[in-house]
């Protein structure tokens, strides 16, 4: 099975439109494709509170669908308001690991815009010797990076029920050192994920970063069995678009987050 992490979409999906596809591709992020034999649909809920230096607050509601096939292709839908706009904003958002596409469906002007996924390649492997250096790359010398300018612990929360799912829970405290980004203090930034094994599926994750505010994403109303079909296929009516540019790696073996 593949694994598309949760960069690849964004990436993917914000080539096309940035700005308007966030809230689409947040909601896409969570309901994992590649994920096959654990078919469901869902309602999701994704609220943002961002409250500025002088007082001021910013507010940020998604709301949508997200829907999963036994073969692993992903659909989500999602309705936010963009800003300037007096009409709430509505995108589709398709994830097809079978034919390798990630799909933009404009549902105000019935364009579907499509991108084709790269062929996945295999990372390089580690040296079995502990004190043999593995040559260094691009991606290894970012991840040193990040791992010296930041701390990142882990807490077992443990279980609790959530939609008629056990959930196991685990909290994770980021601290990005002093100096790393131009930061004077050290940034604190602490997620709590709730996650089914069951469906193979956050159900519930709430952030807490001084640099995005709070956010609370919540998967209700879960319905298990396969989506109707036609909701991973590109309508008809539409007109069908190819988005040229680069795309994103993937990974083998979908993992709990």
């Amino acid at each position: 099975m593949q694994r598309w992490t949760l960069a690849t979409p964004i990436f993917l999906l914000c080539s096309a439109i940035s700005f308007a596809q966030i809230g689409a591709a947040l909601l896409e992020a969570h309901a994992r494709p590649g994920v096959k034999g654990v078919p469901f649909s869902a309602d999701v809920t994704i609220q943002t509170k961002h409250v500025l230096e002088d007082g001021n607050q910013i507010n940020s509601d998604v709301s949508g669908k997200i829907f999963r096939d036994s073969e692993g292709r992903v659909r989500d839908e999602s309705t936010r308001m963009l800003p300037g706009s007096v009409h709430p904003f509505h995108g589709v958002n398709i994830i097809d690991p079978v034919q390798r596409v990630s799909v933009f469906l404009d549902v105000e002007h019935k364009i579907a815009r499509v991108h084709h996924m790269r062929v996945p390649v295999p990372m390089p492997a580690r040296s079995a010797n502990p004190n043999r250096p593995v040559e260094a790359t691009e991606n290894s010398t970012t991840t040193e990076l990040q791992a010296r300018s930041s701390a990142v612990k882990r807490e077992n929360l443990g279980t609790q029920e959530i939609e008629g799912f056990l959930a196991t829970g685990t909290r994770r405290t980021r601290t990005i050192a002093a100096g790393t980004m131009g930061n004077e203090k050290p940034i604190v930034n602490v997620s709590e994920i709730w996650y089914s094994e069951e469906l193979r599926q956050i159900l519930l994750e709430e952030v807490d970063d001084p640099q995005i505010g709070h956010r609370l994403m919540k998967v209700t109303n879960i319905q298990r069995g396969d989506p109707d079909p036609a909701l991973f296929q590109i309508p008809p009516d539409y007109t069908v678009k190819d988005v040229p540019g680069p795309q994103a790696p993937t990974t083998d073996n979908p993992a709990q987050p």
